[in-house]
């Protein structure tokens, strides 16, 4: 009885920690590692990952972003909630409302500025749409859902 005591004061091992993390939450097992870096952020994260499946959010998704400094756990201060977590993950997704209008005439201006980029899209050069997105957010200044500006923008780029 004194043993199962002791035993269930002892934090769980980083390893179960991945495991279970794993099997719970589905969390990746490359993120999990580089994520568990002391007792207090992994009860954090622990807390985190529950509160986003609540909501019907990805764990994996937010380890994700975790690992790739998307947001960001402060590794002197551990304090920061599980909820305050969340809300910084669903902002990093959050887009901002744009009128088509606004997103075609950006797009016709980043057009006529890259002649150069439409003759490579025109020629077959598809992957080239990955910048006219970039151009074009760059000069919106705001974030735009890519799906909608991809079509728009592949849509310009016909008729150009």
């Amino acid at each position: 009885e004194n043993i199962e005591e002791i035993r269930s004061q002892i934090p769980e091992l980083p390893d179960e920690v991945v495991s279970r993390w794993e099997k719970e939450h589905s969390v990746e097992e490359r993120y999990s590692k580089q994520l568990i870096t002391s007792v207090k952020v992994a009860n954090l994260l622990d807390k985190s990952f529950k509160n986003a499946l609540d909501e019907g959010l990805n764990p994996n998704k937010i380890a994700s972003a975790l690992v790739n400094k998307k947001i960001n756990i402060s590794r002197e201060t551990t304090d920061k909630s599980a909820t305050q977590l969340i809300q910084d993950f669903k902002n990093l997704s959050k887009t901002d409302d744009v009128a088509d209008e606004e997103i075609i005439s950006t797009i016709r201006e980043v057009i006529a500025q890259n002649q150069d980029a439409v003759a490579k899209f025109k020629s077959g050069e598809k992957k080239i749409v990955g910048f006219f997105i970039g151009q074009t957010m760059r000069e919106l200044g705001k974030k735009v859902n890519n799906k909608i500006l991809s079509k728009l923008l592949i849509d310009e780029l016909k008729n150009a």
